[in-house]
């Protein structure tokens, strides 16, 4: 049933936060052919060539992001074009990727094998995915509202998970770094019946590391199983699970600008400095998934598929934080915390094709998609004593802690959308169109009141690509962005969704007999309704307009 293994022992060493493999196994194949379904384009939701899409695209691979050592999918995108993922630091606690120039709350642009994530911009249920279960990672940059409803206009990330292979084989490592980074990781797969129609696959990790903050640590435990099932020739099932607990998550703060990047009545602080209390700093997150992906191909070459994925998260979090100087030696200090549950549903269907129009061919996608979201919070704020930046002196107690919030923030959406990529010859041309339907509700439980809002959006995308023979592509697209969240305003009010549009140029360069890829984009992107608030105690309000306008070059 599995293939003839044989271990091979290799020995490696780790600099700065690298992993390096322990164990790995050899696999002898055997010569059985197994129909897959093709690898789907972020950009497309269609197996779409890179070089046919008229769009700026980047694929990092697994082998990429394990030479990096990347520990988080923030650190994995670091290096690609038009992406800043250094927001908040050296935190691993959120993937805050900022596109473009552009944030969506930074945390609502990801998604896992075509699902949203559904993470909350309001509050701090953000779910995140370690690497050790990804196989590669897309940025798709521009808007991508026309396939996704509420995006940012800035792009997303899409994530594509490991899957169930029908050539048994696995791994172990162990994890090695500075920061006492230590844990491990192992992944087996492999077919489940002589006939080769069930495969299976599990994955695990846990690491531990000291951040830079001493009383603060970082630690992980994931696990994901799942289980691929060919029912037929031509349809397919594939399940899938993932637990994860980060019961301790570093540090997510910040110190003034004078005394760290520019000195402070002459004196910096250490880049040590903990400006919290050890008893009233935790970050706990719970996040649990499970899903599945089904597909029939149909004897005219027509497909239909649904994926679907229900989560569910719970957030636990405490947090004393500076606030300012107060003297020549001294921080004021703030306090936050909050407790969370989060439950979501996504929900996506699609039915594609080819037919012919003369000599034009039309690859038609058609979808309906559905997302439930709820998330019930309880917030607090207070004030701790002041704490001297130059010698800390910890064991403070809180000078008071007051319940400000407890709310249930609720978002559906209900998107319908088309879309056509015509071939012509050379041309390829992209029309897209989605009609959505989404309902944002606060529900502010201590004062017994809500605010709702329900809007429909239209978003559209039209691009013109040509291929040469020699591997060059030109392409210039343009396409719009929704952004609806569950922000409100001093008096309560969900603020209108964000709107956004692009136009974009560029050129693709694809070497013949190669495996490397070049290109260069130039862009302008305009969103308007952006939310936004002064303090971070503030309301949020909506302002005017602001513009992102930028060129790109890349290459692997």
């Amino acid at each position: 049933m599995f293939a003839t293994t044989r271990m091979a022992l290799l020995i490696g060493g780790a600099i700065g936060g690298a992993t390096f493999p322990l164990f790995a196994q050899e696999t002898t194949k055997n010569d059985t052919v197994i129909v897959t379904s093709p690898v789907q384009s972020g950009a497309t939701k269609l197996a779409t060539p890179d070089i046919e899409t008229p769009q700026s695209v980047s694929i990092i691979t697994r082998q990429q992001f394990e030479e990096q050592g990347a520990t988080s999918v923030r650190q994995a995108v670091s290096y690609t074009p038009g992406v800043y993922s250094n927001q908040i630091g050296a935190s691993n606690r959120f993937d805050y990727i900022v596109l473009r120039g552009f944030s969506d709350g930074s945390l609502d642009n990801v998604y896992l094998d075509g699902l949203k994530m559904m993470g909350d911009t309001n509050s701090h249920s953000s779910l995140v995915v370690d690497p050790w279960f990804l196989e590669d990672i897309e940025v798709v940059r521009g808007p991508a509202s026309v396939l996704y409803g509420r995006s940012s206009p800035g792009g997303i990330v899409s994530l594509t998970s490991r899957k169930p292979a029908f050539d048994a084989g696995g791994e172990v490592k162990l994890f090695a770094g500075n920061n006492n980074q230590r844990g491990a990781a192992f992944d087996v797969t492999g077919p489940l019946d002589d006939n080769e129609r069930v495969a299976a696959r599990l994955s695990g990790m846990t690491r531990y590391a000291d951040s830079q903050f001493t009383p603060l640590k970082e630690e992980r435990y994931a696990l994901m199983p799942s289980l691929t099932w060919r029912i037929t020739d031509r349809t397919r099932l594939d399940l899938m699970a993932y637990l994860h607990r980060d019961p301790q998550g570093g540090s997510h703060s910040g110190l003034p600008y004078q005394g760290t990047v520019v000195p402070y009545n002459g004196g910096k602080i250490s880049n040590t400095f903990f400006e919290g209390e050890d008893d009233y700093d935790k970050y706990d997150r719970r996040e649990n998934m499970v899903g599945y992906n089904i597909e029939h191909l149909f004897d005219n070459g027509w497909s239909v598929r649904q994926k679907l994925r229900y989560l569910h998260t719970k957030v636990t979090l405490n947090q004393v934080y500076a606030a300012g100087w107060l003297n020549e030696t001294a921080l004021n200090r703030g306090y936050s915390g909050s407790g969370e549950k989060m439950s979501a549903i996504a929900l996506d269907n699609q039915l594609d094709g080819s037919v012919d129009t003369g000599a034009i061919n039309h690859r038609l996608l058609v979808g309906i998609d559905y997302q439930d979201r709820s998330n019930h919070t309880t917030g607090y704020y207070g004030a701790f004593p002041p704490i001297d930046a130059f010698n800390p002196v910890y064991g403070a107690q809180p000078n008071y802690i007051t319940l400000y919030s407890r709310e249930k923030h609720k978002l559906r959406q209900t998107g319908y959308y088309l879309q056509d990529q015509m071939s012509w010859d050379r041309w390829r041309f992209t029309l897209g169109g989605r009609y959505d339907r989404v309902s944002v509700s606060n529900i502010d439980k201590l004062h017994d009141s809500r605010s709702d809002l329900d809007k429909n959006n239209v978003s559209t995308r039209a691009a013109l690509l040509y291929l040469f023979d020699n591997g060059v592509a030109p392409y210039l697209s343009y396409s719009t962005a929704f952004t609806p969240t569950s922000f409100a305003d001093e008096n309560g009010n969900v603020l209108e969704p964000m709107k956004g549009k692009q136009w974009e140029a560029g050129v693709k360069y694809e070497p013949l007999g190669g495996n490397s890829q070049f290109s260069a984009a130039v862009y302008r992107i305009n969103q308007t309704n952006i939310a936004t608030k002064e303090e971070p105690t503030d309301p949020y309000r909506s302002i005017g307009e602001i513009e992102s306008k930028g060129v790109e070059t890349g290459g692997h």
